[in-house]
C-alpha cells in the first residue's frame, strides 16, 4: 500500500481518539430511541483501531442506531505479558460502565465521576471480544441476509451485517427503557426477521436475563437459567447432562442464556463502584495503570449469579457454578483475587434480584471461535443477491461483490457465496458450495478450480495479499490430534498421508500440543501471486498429490498470523472501490431499463462515502453518455442526465435548495443549445466542463443549480422524443389556400373524464414503457365546455380574447415579435396561443421581419382569437390539452388545411414540448374524439398514439350516463411540479411508481374490457383500483374533504376518483344504479354539475357550416382479440 493511500484512509477515517468525542447530531423525538452511549468492547487494540475505523464509516453511512456518544475501547489487558489472561466478559462490563461514565461526566462539564448519569439515559454495551476468524474484517463486514435488516432498510445498497444487526436489535427491544445498561454480544446472538418486541424493564430491580428457547441437544453446550414459576432467577449453570436438561425442559425445549441481559441503574451503579474496590479494580484500567496485573471474571457466572436465589454463598464463593464455564475457557488454575472479589460482590449486590424473560420466535445462534463455519454461517448468510443483481445466476449468492467474470458451479445441490470480492473480466472459477470473501482477482485472464465446502479468504499482510482456505467444517481451535479435528473437511491423518506433509512442517516445536490446531497451522505462502497461491492450496485441499519441496521450503504464515497482522485499513478503501465499481456497472447495465432496483439509495452512500467517490461516479455517467450519443440520442440519454442530476441533488442535500428551480444560467446556454440542435458529444463535454468549473466553488448551492440545469438537458431529450410524433401529423400538405378576411374558425370540444390508465400517456412513460388510457369524452350541464374560434382581420395585429369559467375576458393584443417570443413560459399572458402560432407557422418569431409585415406578406390581414373554457382552472377535465388541439385544428383550417383528429392528437404534444408544460396525450384523445376510447402507446424510439372506439349502443350509453356523478369540490392541483417529481422518481426506477405505472397500464386494459362487455359494476371498481394507483403515484392528492365525501358515498357507488392524473378540482363517480341519490349532507353542499357522455368530439365549424366532427367513426373499433393482444403485450412487459 503506498504512503498516499495510507494517507488518504488516515484523513477518511475517524481516528480513535475522535471517535471518542464525538457526538453524531441524531435528534430523537423520543429519548427511549436513542442511546446515551453505545460502548464496543474489544480484545485487542489492533481491532480496537479497526472498530474505530469502522464505526466512523457505519456513521458516516447513517447505519448506526440513534447516540450521543459512541465509545470503542480495548479491554484491559497486560501490557507486557501476552499470555496473561484478559478480564474476561464481567471484567470488560465493569470497565465499559466505567469508561461510559466518566465521558458522560467530562461530557456534562463534571471534574469527577458522577453515577447519578446512569439514572438519566440507556447505555449499550456490547462485548466484541475476539477477532472473528470466519470473515475478513471481522462481524462488522460479515453479512446477513436481507430479511434481517430491523429497520436498516430493505433497500440498502449493502446488505446489513452482523455487528449492525445487534446494535439494532437491541435498540428495538430496550424500546420501553429509560435508563439503565443492556448488555450484548456478538458470540451470541438472535435473529428475527420481524421487528423485536421491547421489553418492558420498568420493574426490574437488579438484572434482567433474557433467554431463548432451545432443543436440548443444542442447550448442552451453553448456559442454563432455572428459574420459579414467577420467573425469578433461582440458578445458572453451564453445560448441564442430557438428563438433567430433560428434567429442566417444557416441550422439549430448555430456557439458554441469549447473550443479553439488563442491568437496572441501581445495579449498574454498584458495578461502576467496583472500580474503587480491591480486587475488582483489577477488572478495569484503573487496576492496569496502578500496575496490577488483570482478573478474569465472568458476566453471568460472577456477576450475575450472586442475584439467584437459590444459590448460597459458598457455593458461589467456592466457584461451584463456574467450574464447568472455566475448563471450556481452559483455565486451570484460578487467580487467588477471584475469591476475594466474590466475597466483595456477594456482599455489595446482595438485596438484588435477577429475573428472566424467554423471547421466542428466534433463531438463537452461538459463533464462538472454535465453531466451524457450517452450520451457523449457512443459516445466517444471505440466501439471495443483492438486488443491484437483476438476473438469476445458478447456485451462486453475490453479496456486495462485484462478478464480471464467471463462477460455475461444479454441482446442482450446494450453493457458492462470493462477498466482499471482485472477480474481473475473463477470470472463470469452477467452484461447489464454497465461500469466497474477499478475494480481487482482476487484471488478466485466468481460470481456477477451487473445489468445494471449502472458505476461501484474502488478506492485506504486510503490503500483500495472502490467500487463505479451510474447510466449512473445520473447527480451527481444536488440536490435530483430537479425533474431531479436520483439515479442508477431511482428517488430519488423510492429509497427512496423501500430501506426504508432517506436522513439524506446519508447527514450529515450541508450539503447545493443545494450540497445534488449524488456527496456527502454516498452511499459507507470503507469496505475491495470487493466482499461484490459490493454485497451491487447492491442490492441498484436494489431496490428490503430495506439496511439493517447493511449497515445504518457502516461508508461510498460519490463519492467527494472518488475521492478527491484517491491514484492515485496506478493507474499508477496497469496500468503497467495490462499491463504485458495483455502481458503474449497474448504471452502465440499467440505463435502457425501465424496471430495476433504485438508484437513489447508492447515490446517498456515494456521497456518505466523500467526494472522491461521487466524481468517479460523475465520470462514469458523463462517459456513458458519450458512448450512448456517438450516432444522436437514444432512449438511455435522458436516464443518464436524470442519474447525473439525482447525483448532484445528493451531493447538494437539502443546504443546497430545492430541485426544482430556473435553469437558464448564461453560463450553460451554449452546452444546452448544442442538445437541442442533436450535438450530443459536444453538449455533453461542455456541461461537464462547467460542472467542474461549479464543483470547485465548493458551494452546495452552486452543486444544487447545476442539478437543475441537468434537469433541463432530460427536458431537451424527452421533447426531442416527443417531438417524433410529428412524423404522424400529415395535415400540412399540399400548399394551402387561406380563408378570406372576417370568417370565422370554430372549434368546440368536450372535456374528458379519464376512467383508468392516466400517468401511462405522460413522456417518458408512454414510450419507455408504453400507455394505455380509457376515457370518455363528456358535455357538462348540455355543452361542449371548452372552444376556440379564429379568423382575419384588417389590422396587422393579433388581437386575443380570452374567457374563463366565470366568463371574465382578457384581452392581449401582440403587434411584434417579442410579444410572442415568449411561448415557452407557461406563465406568460397568452402562452398557450403563441406555441400554437408558433407551432403552425403563422408567422416566423426569429425572422428579421417583423410581426406586420409578416402578416401583411403571408396574408394581407391580421388575427383575430377567441378561446374560452367553462371550468375552473386545474379541474382535471383536460381543458388545457383539449383547447391546445382545438385550436391547433380552428388554426390550420384557416390556413386552409384539413386536419384530421389523429393529427391533431399528435401535434398537441409538440404544442405543449413548446411551451414546456410536458403534456401526455390522454387529454386530447379524451376531448378531440367522442364517446368511450382506449388510447395506447407502444415502447419504442418514436412517439405514436392509437385511439380505439369502445362500441357503446344507446342502452349502454344511457345506463352509463345515468350512473355518472360528478361534483366539483374546488380543491385544485398542482400537475406541473407534481410531473417533475413524478418523472425524476421514475428514471429513479422508484419501485412504487414503476410498479404503479405498469399496473396503471394493465387497469386502463381491464376497464375497457368491462366496458365492451357492458359491465359497469366492473368498470366503477377499476375506477377505484385507479383512484388507489394514483395515490401511489402522487402522495398526498387526496384532500379530506374528498376522503370523507368518498366514504360517505361507499355504499352507494362502484367506485369513484379525483379526475386527472394528479386530481384535480371534479370528482366522479359510478354510481351502483342510476337511481341512487344523494343528500346534500352527503355531499357537503358542493356543486353538483350534469354530466353526459358526448359522441361528437371536436366540431370545427367554417362560418355554419360544419366542416368536421370527430366523433366516434374516425377511429377504429376495439374488439376482445384486439384487447388480448394489448393485455398480452402489459402484461409481458
Amino acid at each position: 500500500m503506498s504512503i498516499v493511500q495510507i494517507l488518504h484512509v488516515i484523513i477518511r477515517y475517524i481516528s480513535p481518539g475522535e471517535m471518542e468525542e464525538t457526538k453524531v447530531a441524531t435528534v430523537c423525538d423520543n429519548k427511549n430511541d436513542g442511546w446515551a452511549v453505545i460502548v464496543i468492547t474489544c480484545a485487542t487494540p489492533k481491532l480496537c483501531e479497526f472498530m474505530n475505523k469502522a464505526c466512523g464509516y457505519l456513521k458516516a453511512h447513517n447505519l448506526l442506531p440513534p447516540h450521543e456518544l459512541l465509545l470503542v475501547i480495548t479491554d484491559p489487558h497486560h501490557e507486557v505479558d501476552e499470555h496473561c489472561k484478559g478480564v474476561g466478559s464481567g471484567g470488560a462490563t465493569i470497565n465499559a460502565l466505567l469508561i461510559a461514565i466518566e465521558n458522560m461526566s467530562a461530557q456534562q462539564g463534571f471534574t469527577t465521576i458522577s453515577p447519578d448519569l446512569i439514572y438519566t439515559g440507556r447505555i449499550l454495551l456490547i462485548n466484541h471480544g475476539r477477532e472473528f476468524a470466519h470473515c475478513p474484517g471481522g462481524t462488522i463486514m460479515l453479512p446477513l441476509d436481507q430479511k434481517f435488516h430491523l429497520g436498516l432498510g430493505e433497500n440498502t445498497p449493502c446488505h446489513p451485517t452482523l455487528l449492525q444487526y445487534v446494535m439494532h436489535m437491541a435498540t428495538q427491544i430496550s424500546s420501553k427503557s429509560s435508563s439503565g445498561v443492556w448488555i450484548t454480544t456478538v458470540d451470541a446472538f438472535l435473529l428475527m426477521e420481524a421487528d423485536m418486541i421491547a421489553i418492558d424493564t420498568s420493574n426490574v430491580d437488579g438484572a434482567l436475563i433474557l433467554t431463548v428457547p432451545v432443543e436440548v441437544e443444542q442447550a448442552r453446550l451453553h448456559g442454563v437459567v432455572l428459574s420459579d414459576e414467577e420467573k425469578r432467577v433461582t440458578c445458572l449453570e453451564y453445560r448441564l447432562g442430557s438428563d438433567r436438561l430433560g428434567e429442566l425442559s417444557k416441550d422439549g425445549k430448555v430456557d439458554v442464556i441469549s447473550g443479553l441481559v439488563y442491568l437496572s441503574p441501581a445495579l449498574s451503579e454498584k458495578l461502576v463502584s467496583f472500580s474503587a474496590i480491591s480486587p475488582l479494580d483489577r477488572c478495569t484500567y484503573y487496576g492496569i495503570d496502578s500496575g496490577l496485573n488483570p482478573l478474569q471474571i465472568s458476566l453471568y457466572f460472577d456477576l450475575l449469579l450472586p442475584l439467584s436465589s437459590q444459590v448460597t454463598m459458598e457455593e458461589y464463593v467456592e466457584g461451584k457454578f463456574v467450574m464447568e464455564y472455566n475448563k471450556v475457557l481452559g483455565i486451570s488454575k484460578v487467580d487467588s483475587g477471584v475469591t476475594n472479589a466474590r466475597l466483595q460482590m456477594w456482599r455489595i449486590l446482595q438485596g438484588l434480584s435477577s429475573r428472566h424473560e424467554s423471547l421466542s420466535g428466534c433463531q438463537y445462534n452461538y459463533l464462538g471461535q472454535s465453531a466451524s463455519f457450517a452450520p451457523v454461517m449457512s443459516a445466517v448468510l444471505p440466501t439471495q443477491s443483492n438486488h443491484f443483481y437483476t438476473e438469476k445466476l445458478d447456485n451462486t449468492v453475490i453479496v456486495d461483490s462485484l462478478l464480471e467474470g464467471t463462477i460455475m458451479p461444479e454441482g446442482q445441490h450446494s450453493k457458492n457465496y462470493l462477498i466482499n470480492s471482485w472477480i474481473g473480466p475473463k477470470v472463470i472459477l469452477h467452484s461447489e458450495g464454497n465461500v469466497i470473501n474477499g478475494l480481487y482477482i482482476q487484471g488478466f485472464p485466468v481460470e481456477l478450480h477451487l473445489g468445494s465446502d471449502l472458505l476461501w479468504q484474502g488478506y492485506n499482510y504486510e503490503e500483500s495479499e495472502i490467500v487463505t482456505c479451510y474447510g466449512i467444517s473445520d473447527h480451527i481451535l481444536v488440536p490435530y490430534s483430537n479425533n474431531r479435528a479436520t483439515v479442508f473437511n477431511q482428517s488430519w491423518e488423510d492429509f497427512f498421508t496423501k500430501t506426504n506433509l508432517k506436522p513439524c512442517y506446519l508447527w514450529p516445536s515450541t508450539t503447545p500440543e493443545l494450540e497445534r490446531n488449524l488456527y496456527n497451522a502454516k498452511l499459507y505462502e507470503k507469496c505475491s501471486n495470487i493466482v499461484q497461491q490459490i493454485r497451491v492450496l487447492h491442490n492441498l485441499a484436494s489431496m490428490q498429490s503430495p506439496a511439493s519441496k517447493d511449497w515445504i521450503n518457502t516461508e508461510r504464515v498460519s490463519l492467527r498470523e494472518v488475521i492478527g497482522a491484517h491491514n484492515l485499513d485496506v478493507l474499508l478503501l477496497c469496500k468503497d472501490e467495490i462499491f463504485t465499481a458495483r455502481l458503474r456497472e449497474l448504471m452502465s447495465r440499467t440505463k435502457d431499463t425501465v424496471r430495476g432496483c433504485s438508484l437513489q439509495p447508492y447515490f446517498i452512500f456515494a456521497c456518505q462515502s466523500g467526494n472522491e467517490a461521487c466524481m468517479n461516479l460523475l465520470e462514469a455517467l458523463h462517459d456513458l453518455l458519450l458512448s450512448t450519443t456517438e450516432e444522436g440520442p437514444t432512449l438511455s440519454t435522458a436516464r443518464l442526465y436524470a442519474h447525473i442530476s439525482e447525483l448532484l441533488g445528493c451531493m447538494a442535500g437539502p443546504k443546497g435548495g430545492l430541485r426544482s428551480g430556473p435553469a437558464a444560467n448564461k453560463e450553460w446556454t451554449t452546452a444546452l443549445k448544442y442538445l437541442e440542435a442533436g450535438k450530443m458529444k459536444e453538449g455533453v463535454s461542455a456541461m461537464l466542463t462547467i460542472l467542474k468549473r461549479w464543483l470547485r466553488s465548493g458551494k452546495v448551492q452552486d452543486i444544487m443549480r447545476a442539478a437543475r440545469h441537468y434537469e433541463r438537458a432530460v427536458q431537451i431529450m424527452i421533447s426531442q422524443r416527443v417531438k417524433t410524433a410529428e412524423t404522424e401529423v400529415l395535415m400540412w400538405k399540399p400548399k394551402p389556400q387561406p380563408l378570406a378576411k372576417g370568417i370565422w374558425v370554430e372549434a368546440t370540444c368536450p372535456a374528458r373524464l379519464d376512467l383508468s390508465g392516466g400517468w401511462t400517456d405522460t413522456p417518458p412513460i408512454c414510450y419507455e414503457q408504453g400507455g394505455a388510457v380509457l376515457n370518455i369524452a363528456i358535455k357538462i350541464n348540455g355543452v361542449q365546455p371548452v372552444g376556440a374560434k379564429v379568423r382575419f382581420v384588417d389590422q396587422l395585429s393579433i388581437h386575443c380574447t380570452m374567457k374563463d369559467w366565470v366568463e371574465s375576458k382578457t384581452h392581449l393584443l401582440w403587434t411584434s415579435l417579442e410579444d410572442i417570443k415568449d411561448f415557452d413560459n407557461p406563465t406568460s399572458p397568452g402562452a398557450l396561443i403563441k406555441a400554437v402560432l408558433h407551432y403552425c407557422k403563422v408567422v416566423d418569431v426569429y425572422a428579421d421581419v417583423s410581426l406586420e409585415e409578416q402578416l401583411s406578406q403571408r396574408y394581407g390581414a391580421g388575427l383575430e382569437i377567441e378561446t374560452w373554457s367553462r371550468l375552473p382552472q386545474g379541474s382535471g377535465l383536460g381543458t388545457s390539452s383539449i383547447l391546445a388541439g382545438g385550436l391547433v385544428g380552428a388554426v390550420a383550417t384557416l390556413l386552409g388545411y384539413s386536419p384530421k383528429p389523429h393529427h391533431l392528437i399528435h401535434s398537441t404534444l409538440i404544442v405543449e414540448q413548446l411551451l414546456t408544460t410536458s403534456g401526455g396525450w390522454q387529454d386530447q384523445v379524451g376531448g378531440l374524439l367522442g364517446g368511450a376510447k382506449l388510447g395506447v402507446s407502444s415502447q419504442g424510439s418514436s412517439l405514436v398514439v392509437k385511439s380505439y372506439n369502445v362500441p357503446m349502443d344507446k342502452q349502454l350509453l344511457q345506463d352509463l350516463n345515468g350512473r355518472l356523478l360528478l361534483l366539483y369540490t374546488g380543491k385544485v392541483r398542482l400537475a406541473r411540479n407534481l410531473l417533475q417529481a413524478v418523472i425524476r422518481n421514475w428514471y429513479a426506477h422508484d419501485p412504487t411508481i414503476t410498479h404503479s405505472f405498469a399496473q396503471l397500464r394493465i387497469l386502463a386494459i381491464k376497464a375497457a374490457t368491462e366496458l365492451l362487455c357492458r359491465n359497469l359494476e366492473g368498470l366503477g371498481h377499476c375506477v377505484g383500483e385507479y383512484w388507489t394507483l394514483k395515490k401511489m403515484v402522487a402522495t398526498g392528492c387526496e384532500p379530506q374533504q374528498v376522503t370523507r365525501l368518498m366514504a360517505a358515498m361507499r355504499s352507494q357507488i362502484d367506485g369513484a376518483s379525483l379526475s386527472g392524473a394528479g386530481g384535480g378540482g371534479y370528482m366522479y363517480a359510478i354510481k351502483s344504479n342510476s337511481r341512487v341519490q344523494f343528500s346534500q349532507e352527503q355531499l357537503e353542499g358542493q356543486q353538483v354539475d350534469k354530466v353526459e357522455v358526448d359522441m361528437d368530439g371536436l366540431i370545427l365549424r367554417v362560418g355554419e357550416e360544419v366542416v368536421l366532427k370527430a366523433g366516434v367513426t374516425s377511429v377504429e373499433n376495439l374488439t376482445p382479440e384486439l384487447l388480448s393482444r394489448l393485455r398480452e403485450e402489459a402484461k409481458n412487459l
